[in-house]
């Protein structure tokens, strides 16, 4: 299930401010540059949350990986870049 798609900067950092109290947390919350924040469609632009990343990663990857996840912090982020 998808937890949480696009957002405004401002709601991306005040993410950040419950899970470290800070603006931004390294590796888990980029707050006002998170990709959560795109403007565009356009790769790699967006990002997505999803509730069961396990399953969601394993259809991506026999899809080629279009959209993936490299932060093994935040296991339910996906986006073109992985971060």
């Amino acid at each position: 299930m998808l937890v949480s798609g696009v957002r405004t900067p401002a709601y991306s950092i005040s993410l950040c401010y419950r899970i470290c109290n800070r603006p931004y947390c390294s590796g888990t919350c980029a707050g006002a540059s998170s990709n959560h924040n795109a403007t565009t469609c356009a790769k790699p632009q967006g990002a997505l949350d999803v509730s069961d990343y396990y399953t969601f990663g394993s259809i991506m990857r026999q899809m080629g990986n279009p959209i993936f996840n490299d932060l093994p912090a935040d296991r339910v982020h996906f986006s073109a870049t992985g971060h």
